[in-house]
């Protein structure tokens, strides 16, 4: 992969013309190089997952792994105080996302300053990096996120649920399991439940950390929160984090799922139908169908401060990838950025890129060869 930065201030009268600074060897290539196997005109399953690390949502709406279907809601409802209540009644919430949309992050986002008057203090991600010497505690430096502290948490909005977090003193958590040559070895099902095992004795040891009136949000993928067994049939059953969660530790929590469902109105919708809501989840909820502005995501451009500009030409690759990142004044390169949008040679339109609606802020491009075959 070549690598190619380039910095410019908001300032400048001129955008297209940035004054171009080479960057190699990049700490943090191995978030741009799987960009070079994907053609964005066939997308497959793995290509779908990088293409939302990158702000292409709008590449990825049409894949079976991103579409979701209308569900029954009740528009009168107020899921947020619904969920606010219960949340007061525990000591631990769980709530999932879809690991391709990143509005679904946008949801534990809103939730934080809420639940923090409520005595949360920490915050559990599946997401993040787990250093094989130790499970648990993790610091972020500065309390900022960085590309380097996990794979989803690279997303700009994840990165805002981290910054949400960490402005009211949050302390963080892994506590994904460390895959060995033993558990590599096991059969799917196997495997799935030695996993969910390793999770929740993680967490079990969080929360005994833990001092006794400080409470625990968990952020999950699809399942993981799901607080009964899971029947394969004849494959076998699956205990999920969840259910093991409560079982070993005596705590009900309160589980939030938001993976299965869209609306077409705004916020959060409660899910009144039985056969939509997800099992082994307390409460089911819809969020907005997705809404581009611009080809981007709406709720990055209307909840997150942003505002839309068109990428200029001069910006475009000749082959290739070229992966635009914004960040605001004295950001480290090592920091998520604001935003983060990657554009190929083939593509004739163009989404915008996203700056914050005030103040300066910083661009730099990096260059991602095709790697066909790769």
């Amino acid at each position: 992969m070549t690598s190619l930065a380039l910095l410019l201030s908001a300032s400048l009268l001129d955008p297209a013309t940035p004054t171009p600074i080479h960057a190699a060897g990049l700490d943090d290539v191995v978030l741009y190089e799987p960009l070079g196997r994907i053609d964005p005109a066939q997308i497959d399953d793995q290509g779908i997952h990088v293409l939302s690390l990158m702000g292409r949502e709008d590449l990825a709406i049409a894949h079976r792994d991103y579409e979701r279907g209308t569900c029954p809601t009740d528009p009168t409802a107020d899921p947020m105080a619904l969920i606010l209540e219960r949340a007061a009644q525990t000591r631990i919430v769980i709530i999932n996302e879809q690991h391709t949309r990143s509005r679904s992050r946008l949801t534990t986002a809103q939730l934080i300053p809420a639940l923090h008057d409520l005595g949360y203090r920490h915050l559990a991600l599946e997401a993040f990096s787990n250093p094989p010497s130790d499970t648990g505690s993790v610091t972020l430096k500065d309390g900022k996120p960085r590309e380097l502290d996990g794979g989803y948490t690279r997303e700009p909005t994840f990165a805002a649920v981290l910054r949400e977090a960490g402005e009211r003193g949050w302390q963080f958590h892994a506590y994904e399991i460390i895959h060995d040559e033993e558990s590599l070895a096991l059969s799917p099902l196997d495997r799935t439940n030695r996993r969910e095992q390793a999770q929740a004795n993680n967490l079990v040891r969080v929360l005994a950390a833990m001092p006794a009136d400080e409470k625990l949000l968990i952020h999950v993928g699809y399942s993981h929160g799901m607080e009964t067994p899971y029947d394969l049939g004849e494959d076998g059953t699956i205990h999920w984090m969840g259910l093991r969660l409560a079982a070993a530790t005596g705590i009900d929590p309160l589980t939030i799922s938001q993976v299965d469902c869209v609306h077409d109105g705004s916020g959060l919708r409660l899910v009144t139908d039985p056969d939509r809501q997800r099992e082994g989840y307390d409460l089911t909820v819809a969020i907005p169908a997705e809404r581009l502005v611009e080809g981007r995501p709406a709720h990055r451009v209307e909840a997150m401060g942003l505002e839309p500009r068109a990428i200029p030409t001069a910006w475009r690759p000749a082959t290739g990838w070229h992966v635009i990142e914004v960040r605001g004044p004295g950001m480290g390169l090592d920091e998520v950025p604001l935003d983060r949008i990657a554009i190929h040679a083939s593509e004739t339109t163009l989404p915008a890129y996203l700056v914050p609606a005030e103040g300066d802020h910083e661009v730099r491009i990096i260059a991602v060869a095709d790697a066909p075959g790769d």
